[in-house]
């Protein structure tokens, strides 16, 4: 059990990623509020681990939904700046406008960095006095501690302790290695480390482990539906489900 004092300070370390988080959430389409959970970059390295398969993946996330819209943004070789992808062309070209507007057909190869911006409906809703008094009560408690969070920001990332940068990594995961069946990961990722046959409540799947070389890194555990056969989850942790009280798994042995 960690020491009360501890608790607080990954609870204030939290508490600050969430304003930061959120104070970063702005808008640029009217009626419309960008959200820190699916704006990511895919730096290049990145880039450098993720098969084709997972870069059109990416890509091809673009969407207009009634209630989010997904944006998509590439930097690519001979390439100025940063270019919107419009659609994809082929199984390897994408189409893009570049900061000139102009439409321009580029090859998945050139690209150096992806960043994904999604966009959430919003429908203004005046906050009650006790609501904006809650608000003001959370913050307040946890304020003598926000100093001492800062600087021990560094230490909890490396604790594994960043619950926002978690959430990120899993996040692009899903995006990148969602949807591959099996056949697709010996394919074009290779050979799992490490495979478990898990029985759930909701159904059976099989968890495949990567080394940190091979995936990102949110994608190093790999949960597969046995009812479809492709991937419907990801993870930066690679144990935890080994003591799961809702999943009894076991080692696979080809």
């Amino acid at each position: 059990m960690y020491p009360r004092s501890y608790s607080n300070w990954v609870i204030a370390g939290m508490l600050i990623a969430a304003l930061m988080l959120s104070g970063c959430a702005t808008s640029t389409i009217p009626g419309w509020q960008r959200t820190a959970y699916g704006t990511w970059k895919f730096s290049h390295a990145d880039i450098e681990k993720l098969p084709i398969i997972s870069i059109r993946n990416i890509l091809s996330a673009i969407s207009e939904d009634e209630l989010q819209r997904i944006q998509v943004f590439v930097r690519a070789r001979n390439l100025d700046g940063l270019a919107k992808v419009t659609r994809m062309a082929g199984e390897e070209e994408v189409f893009v406008a570049d900061p000139h507007g102009e439409e321009v057909r580029i090859n998945l190869a050139q690209i150096t960095e992806i960043r994904t911006v999604r966009y959430i409906k919003v429908t203004p809703r005046h906050k009650t006095t006790g609501e904006k008094a809650e608000e003001a009560v959370v913050f307040l408690e946890y304020a003598p501690f926000i100093p001492v969070a800062i600087a021990t920001w560094p230490i909890l990332r490396v604790s594994g302790l960043d619950a926002g940068k978690n959430a990120e990594d899993t996040g692009k995961a899903s995006m990148a290695y969602g949807g591959m069946s099996k056949e697709d990961l010996i394919t074009y990722i290779g050979e799992p480390m490490e495979e478990y046959y898990c029985e759930g409540k909701h159904g059976d799947e099989e968890i495949w482990i990567y080394e940190k070389s091979q995936v990102l890194r949110g994608g190093r555990a790999l949960f597969i539906n046995l009812d479809d056969g492709v991937v419907y989850h990801t993870s930066h942790n690679t144990t935890f489900f080994k003591d799961s009280n809702s999943l009894n798994c076991s080692v696979l042995r080809r």
